[in-house]
């Protein structure tokens, strides 16, 4: 095998690996405001939304 071969290996991998990541990522992202508007809809915390970001406000 060439030194080309490996290379294309090894990114092929690294981009399944990235892709992976990306996923992993927005999923625990949905799960952590899941968890945000559950406890705000509980009243154990309340946000408000502002231009740029959110920010918590502890009641």
């Amino acid at each position: 095998m060439s030194t080309t071969d490996h290379t294309d290996i090894i990114i092929q991998s690294l981009s399944q690996d990235i892709a992976q990541l990306q996923e992993r990522a927005q999923l625990q992202e949905m799960m952590i405001m899941q968890i945000i508007e559950t406890l705000a809809a509980v009243g154990i915390i309340s946000f408000e939304e502002e231009e740029e970001e959110s920010s918590i406000i502890e009641p």
